[in-house]
């Protein structure tokens, strides 16, 4: 409970709460809190001018928590709001939303990029900060907060084992979601015990081998396997490839002592120190061990089945099972020729047959000392196989070709492993390398995201800075979609700090794509728009020099999205330009015709056959050429006689009107058997809440149940009993549990009915309730004529109380403040109203920022200039 003095004594203290920020607190506290306590000591000068996009990106760069970004945008939004200042207001919103979204939607994996940002600057304070709210984190964020610690015998690391480990016992013990989150915690937890010190891995194969389903056991024992070799856990792969004594858990063992060949040459030891067994090892174990002059002899090994990989139907994706027989059929032949063994084994058929035969040739000749041990081995080898084009993703060569790809880098890397001298840690020299991209199936991508993902350096750190830089420049110059972008810049920020090259630039890039123009259903491009056509319209402003600013955004919009919920954008460009620039229609249909692009160059023409005078000869000459049913539509729709004629003359002409190709979705009937809405009349007065009650009946059409509100209303207004049905709209209104659309769009009628039999006051307070109620400044929840009758209203009975109309309907209804949603702003909308009210410049200045969001957001991508628009 909150002693009643507590603000008076916070408020005393707030002087020496600055002071001590500004000096002596720890670094997240100052950064985190300083600039909101100022603000509420009177200095909020930091608050509001500095919380900028640059400051969110160094902050993410700097590995802080995006939740603290959102609380200090949050705690400026609504100070700007406070002052009335609704350009920076709405600055601070569009930012906040981004940081909002981005980690969920911009990214595929939030956490590579905290961990790589925290790990680059050191920020052990983000660390901590995390660590104290372990219970409250997603497994995959205590992943993060496990990769990030510097020092491995931490206590965070322990405690975040145990908090995993607790959390799988308790599914074991409740089931109480899904089997595939369950497989997913199981990931998470496998990830960390792989970093934990005392992790016992023994005990973890048990735990492993308990699983009932095959697929998830041995996914979930690679899975184990991948991060110890990752973490370079030899101690831990050793102790588990001991407990594995059994005849069925042979191939674990392979697996296990495949991983620990790649980490002993990854990390300088000598595997015949660490681990001998006795029995029948795994292939690239003892194509190791021949090569370091052991005497052990191994016995004849079957090539494995092709039956189970090689098919005629994959998944979409990687196919590891198709990529791991690849490589088991080189190194078993490879261990067969070494030990003095013929292959065995049935070679497939096709494609992969001529895959087979290039394999285990290598295998042979470098057995007989014709082919060199070496990592650009299997590239020189695999010279005369062709490259297989994807006819679809369901076409088995081209996805058999794609796993043949991988396993020949993993092949490269396993016959540089065998080649590393033991007790030493050797590089891929610069000439192997050279020979190995050289071929025409090296893949630079997979080849950079297998070096992270297994946490490989392989290659001298002056080699990794000339294919960083080479990777950099090549993702610079083209235009990608921003979740790829973003991710892409991740990824090779990871691979600097896996050489120990600067990162920090390229994570900046990363936060500008995480922070920038959502890559999917963004629809924020189309209030720009209408904010530039609207201060044109309304206010007689030139729009030019904004239009110049976004024609080339515009322009390139459905390459760095996927075009979901911006396919529209260009044609809606065209719109605009026809509305506030026509002149320069002619530009766009120039341009879209030299680009091929003829359903916009169609746009084009439709916008200009709506504008031209038909008087003039060339233009009547144009309504000659027209062939398309919309054009001729177009014309037909235009209001003066003599462009009618020529519509009527051109369909004479082609024999018939043209066939209209628009897709028109059919309002096909529904399945559901529907009901007559009651009759309102007979609802007293006072039963609103009844009334809305029963219209609830899902059976009863849409319409219905609106026309029956507003019957209801208008039904006891005739009877002089409008104020009566006002109160119970309000009582039912304003109540807690009130959540009825019914109820919703009748505040519009209400308004209009109170301005006949109530105060002034209240009928603002109507218009007020129905523009929160119906989310008014929202531009996606209801229509633009519903919307633009309310600001109309506003304005014509209310000018003079603007501020307040817009400080007012920032307020949100009970349901949304429940789930925590900040005060509501408009863009679009507040644009329009302004406009409405007479606040032209101020509506100018927004529409200005508006447009500097827009370019700041897209700052990343390599945009080219529209020379032919200007």
């Amino acid at each position: 409970m909150e002693r009643d003095d507590h603000a008076p004594s916070f408020r005393a203290l707030l002087p020496k709460i600055v002071e001590w920020l500004k000096n002596e607190a720890p670094n997240f506290q100052r950064w985190g809190w300083y600039w909101i306590i100022k603000a509420q000591n009177g200095d909020e000068g930091d608050l509001l001018t500095c919380t900028t996009r640059q400051w969110v990106i160094d902050s993410l760069v700097e590995g802080w928590p995006p939740d603290q970004i959102i609380e200090i945008l949050s705690r400026a939004e609504e100070l700007a709001f406070s002052h009335d200042d609704y350009v920076r207001t709405t600055e601070l919103r569009a930012l906040k939303t981004r940081v909002d979204n981005g980690p969920e939607f911009q990214v595929q994996q939030f956490g590579d990029f905290s961990e790589v940002a925290i790990r680059a600057a050191s920020n052990i304070e983000s660390v901590v900060f995390s660590a104290d709210q372990l219970g409250s984190l997603g497994s995959d964020e205590i992943v993060t907060l496990v990769k990030t610690v510097p020092d491995r015998t931490s206590d965070i690391i322990e405690d975040a084992f145990e908090e995993l480990r607790r959390r799988v016992n308790l599914w074991i013990e409740l089931r109480h979601h899904p089997d595939r989150d369950f497989e997913l915690l199981v990931r998470h937890f496998l990830e960390i015990a792989a970093i934990f010190p005392q992790t016992e891995s023994a005990r973890v194969i048990e735990f492993l081998k308990g699983f009932r389903v095959d697929a998830a056991r041995n996914s979930s024992f690679r899975t184990f396997v991948f991060c110890l070799r990752k973490e370079q856990r030899a101690d831990l792969l050793i102790q588990a490839a001991k407990s594995l004594k059994a005849k069925n858990d042979l191939s674990w063992r392979f697996h296990i002592e495949e991983a620990l060949v790649i980490v002993a040459s990854a990390t300088g030891q000598d595997v015949s120190r660490t681990y001998s067994p006795r029995s029948k090892v795994s292939p690239l174990l003892s194509c190791w061990r021949h090569f370091h002059k052991s005497t052990d002899k191994q016995r004849q090994t079957s090539l494995p089945d092709p039956k189970g990989p090689i098919r005629k139907d994959y998944e979409y994706g990687r196919n590891p099972d198709v990529e791991s027989y690849f490589v088991s059929v080189f190194f078993t032949a490879l261990s067969n020729y070494l030990n003095g063994h013929e292959i065995s084994g049935t070679p497939p058929e096709g494609w992969v047959g001529t895959v087979f035969q290039c394999l285990t040739t290598l295998a042979k000749d470098i057995a007989a000392g014709r082919a060199q041990l070496s990592f650009a081995a299997p590239y020189y080898a695999a010279r005369e196989i062709e490259p297989v084009r994807r006819g679809s993703l369901a076409d088995p060569e081209g996805t058999q070709y794609f796993s043949f790809v991988h396993a020949l880098r993993e092949i490269a890397i396993g016959l540089h492993a065998v080649k590393s001298p033991a007790g030493r840690v050797l590089k891929v020299s610069p000439d192997e390398l050279r020979r190995a991209r050289a071929s025409k199936h090296w893949d630079e991508g997979s080849w950079m995201a297998a070096q992270i993902e297994s946490n490989l350096p392989l290659l001298e750190s002056s080699l990794a800075r000339i294919a960083l830089d080479a990777a950099v420049a090549d993702e610079a110059r083209t235009i990608t979609e921003f979740n790829q972008r973003a991710d892409r810049w991740i990824e090779l920020s990871q691979y600097a700090l896996l050489y120990d090259l600067p990162a920090k630039s390229l994570l900046a890039r990363a936060a500008s794509c995480l922070i920038g123009y959502g890559w999917r259903k963004d629809p924020w491009i189309y209030d720009v728009l209408d904010t530039i056509e609207d201060i044109h319209v309304m206010a007689g402003v030139d729009v030019t020099p904004l239009l110049e600013k976004i024609v080339s955004i515009v322009e390139q919009i459905t390459e760095f999205t996927d075009g979901k919920g911006t396919n529209h954008a260009r044609t809606a460009l065209i719109e605009t330009v026809a509305r506030v620039c026509p002149e320069r229609l002619i530009h766009f249909y120039s341009h879209h015709i030299a680009q091929d692009e003829y359903h916009l160059a169609e746009a084009v023409l439709e916008q200009h056959i709506k504008l031209v005078d038909f008087a003039t000869p060339d233009v009547r000459a144009l309504a000659r050429t027209l062939v398309e049913f919309k054009d001729i539509a177009a014309l037909g729709k235009r209001g003066n006689a003599e462009a009618k004629a020529l519509a009527k003359q051109q369909v004479r002409l082609l024999g018939g009107m043209p066939t209209d190709h628009t897709y028109h979705p059919s309002n096909s009937s529904s399945d559901i058997s529907r009901v007559d809405a009651p009759d309102a009349t007979k609802y007293k007065v006072s039963e609103f809440a009844k009334l809305v009650e029963d219209l609830g009946d899902y059976r009863i059409d849409y319409k219905d149940q609106r026309a029956a509100a507003r019957l209801w209303l208008h039904h006891w207004g005739a009877k002089g009993l409008s104020k009566q049905a006002l109160e119970a709209i309000r009582t039912y209104s304003d109540g807690e549990s009130y959540s009825s659309s019914i109820a919703e769009e009748v505040l519009n009628e209400a308004f209009e009915v109170s301005l006949e039999v109530e105060e002034r006051e209240e009928s603002y307070r109507w218009l007020v309730r129905a523009h929160i109620a119906r989310h008014g400044w929202q531009t996606n929840w209801t229509s633009e004529e519903e919307i633009n009758r309310r600001l109309e209203a506003a304005a014509k009975h209310f000018p003079e109380r603007w501020k307040e109309y817009i400080r007012d309907t920032s307020d949100r209804a009970p349901y949304w403040k429940r789930l925590g949603y900040s005060f509501a702003i408009g863009f679009r909308y507040l644009v329009r109203f302004l406009l409405l009210v007479g606040q032209k410049d101020l509506a100018i200045n927004l529409t200005k920022n508006f447009v500097e969001i827009l370019v700041s957001e897209v700052s990343d991508q390599p945009i080219p200039p529209c020379a032919w628009f200007k």
